[in-house]
């Protein structure tokens, strides 16, 4: 429609303002001054929309991607390479790499002072680890001059107690047979008494081969593990302890029988049945040996004479159970997950190195076996060692 193109050519050279007019666009055509020189129409299509679109796509699409890249390039040069240097450098530090050093970008930025920050963090840790490692190394050096100290204590007392069962063990037998070489060198001696007195030292003899035999048994030796009945360690360590015993009138029950006045093959026979365990009978006889003086010294701290010991020797479901009991005072129930700890002793300063109840453990775990305390029915300790079972007598 010319006449209105053209009165739209007018009308928008009078506003100076471009319209739409007749399916197109009047625009007013203005010159380097500002004034209006005239103006024009043109006509805009769909076609011409669509064909604009497609040439301007490619043009969008490359700027865009090379808007993107750039972007990419300069957030992973200054943003993501150092945050993945530094995530690097923090597992490095967490597993032990203490001597981590991240290089330190020469530009002053955020991540920069961040970089700096963890060569710093890092160097101050590895400076600690170092001094902790020494005091570490100084602690354990004193502990384990005071471990061996106490150790030598302990075994001191342990050899103590030993002699002294040997000695009381020797004498007795000794002054009788003393008396009886005195009696035999009489020239009037009769024939049935000198016989009855010959008697008398062969026993003695006997009894004191018997005795080193026990002493030899704890002799210190080579580890060696075989299949043994739990029984000859456990009467070993008793034969050690019933002069101490005896003196102070405590009574040892074992298998129902007082073991100090029957004699060890009927205490052997009344548990021959009890299947075998396998481990070495010298550091099984020293663990019971501590079990049982523990038990007499908690009997003394309570009365100077009298008292009850009580070893059980039984296969309680797939284990074979060994249990010391005494009726002494017992241990406060809040003390008992301590009793065990390393130098850990209720008795009175300089009448205990808290090492007995050590051993026993140690013993205890070499031979796969564990350890439970608690306070008996008789308001005593009642220590048990539980064993799996091994091979069966035959």
């Amino acid at each position: 429609d010319d006449q209105a193109v053209l009165r739209g050519i007018a009308g928008v050279v009078q506003s100076r303002v471009s319209a739409p007019v007749a399916g197109g666009i009047a625009v007013p055509v203005l010159d380097s001054q500002g004034g209006v020189w005239g103006g024009c129409w043109f006509a805009l299509s769909r076609a011409d929309e669509g064909s604009l679109v497609l040439r301007l796509l490619p043009w969008l699409l490359a700027s865009t991607a090379l808007l993107t890249l750039g972007t990419f390039a300069m957030l992973r040069r200054f943003v993501l390479d150092p945050v993945e240097n530094l995530a690097r450098g923090a597992r490095q530090l967490a597993q032990g790499e203490l001597s981590t050093r991240l290089a330190v970008p020469e530009r002053r930025d955020e991540l920069s002072e961040l970089i700096r920050g963890f060569n710093q963090m890092a160097e101050t840790v590895e400076g600690f680890n170092a001094r902790l490692a020494r005091e570490v190394e100084v602690a354990t050096d004193n502990a384990r001059r005071a471990e061996n100290a106490a150790m030598t204590q302990r075994r001191l007392a342990a050899t103590g107690e030993l002699a002294a069962g040997i000695a009381h063990e020797i004498n007795n037998p000794l002054g009788g047979m003393l008396n009886a070489v005195e009696t035999l060198a009489r020239e009037d001696l009769p024939p049935a008494k000198r016989a009855q007195y010959v008697e008398l030292v062969r026993h003695g003899l006997e009894r004191i081969r018997r005795t080193v035999g026990q002493l030899l048994r704890f002799t210190p030796r080579a580890p060696h593990s075989a299949p043994l009945a739990l029984v000859d360690p456990v009467l070993d360590a008793v034969g050690l302890v019933s002069w101490r015993a005896r003196e102070h009138e405590v009574a040892i029950e074992f298998a129902g029988l007082d073991a100090l006045s029957v004699d060890r093959e009927r205490l052997q026979e009344r548990v021959r049945d009890l299947p075998l365990v396998r481990g070495d009978a010298p550091e099984l006889a020293q663990a019971v040996l501590n079990l049982l003086v523990n038990a007499l010294d908690a009997l003394a701290s309570q009365r100077a004479r009298g008292g009850h010991v009580r070893i059980e020797l039984a296969v309680k479901g797939d284990a074979l159970v060994l249990a010391v009991e005494d009726d002494g005072p017992g241990v406060p129930a809040e003390l008992l997950p301590r009793i065990a700890d390393l130098f850990f002793t209720t008795k009175d300063v300089g009448k205990g190195t808290g090492l007995g109840l050590s051993i026993v453990h140690n013993v205890a775990a070499a031979h796969g076996a564990r350890v439970l305390l608690s306070n008996g029915a008789s308001g005593g300790l009642r220590v048990e060692l539980v064993f799996p079972l091994g091979a069966q007598r035959p």
